[in-house]
């Protein structure tokens, strides 16, 4: 909807600044509450890259490159291997192991797979077991990997 980006609503962040806000804009309060038929609940995560790095720990650095948390080689690789095992933890339920399926299935092999929005490499991890020469992830959120077999945009 072009309302939620319009100039001067504060909704449209990557504009006004490099990561979302964390308050409500006070001038959408009542579309976000019904006109205050629900109770606003602040439960913000920031989970943008920048504000990842700049707690200890969260980022990484792996051969002088920074790298987002969870994204790295050793662990992109890992799953891989969980995935071709069948071992592979989801947190949703056997939905992996039916998208592994499907993914031989559809014939991924030697191909270029495009994934769209993922927070964890999970799915580039069972796109890559079933043999896909590169996954690209298209995420709002800066990721940052050192897998030669993952672009991140």
């Amino acid at each position: 909807c072009q309302w939620l980006t319009a100039e001067g609503t504060g909704l449209d962040a990557t504009r006004e600044q490099p990561f979302p806000p964390c308050n409500l804009p006070p001038r959408w309060a009542g579309a976000f509450t019904m006109d205050g038929r629900f109770p606003y609940h602040k439960d913000f995560v920031n989970t943008s890259f920048e504000q990842l790095v700049a707690h200890a720990g969260e980022g990484k650095v792996v051969n002088d490159t920074a790298v987002t948390s969870g994204w790295e080689r050793k662990r992109i690789d890992g799953l891989v291997m969980q995935a071709k095992t069948g071992k592979m933890w989801s947190r949703y339920r056997n939905l992996h192991v039916e998208l592994y399926a499907g993914l031989r299935w559809a014939r991924v092999r030697n191909k270029q797979v495009l994934c769209i929005g993922s927070q964890s490499p999970w799915v580039e991890g069972l796109v890559l077991a079933a043999g896909a020469t590169h996954v690209t992830t298209l995420e709002y959120a800066k990721i940052i990997t050192d897998h030669p077999n993952v672009t991140a945009l």
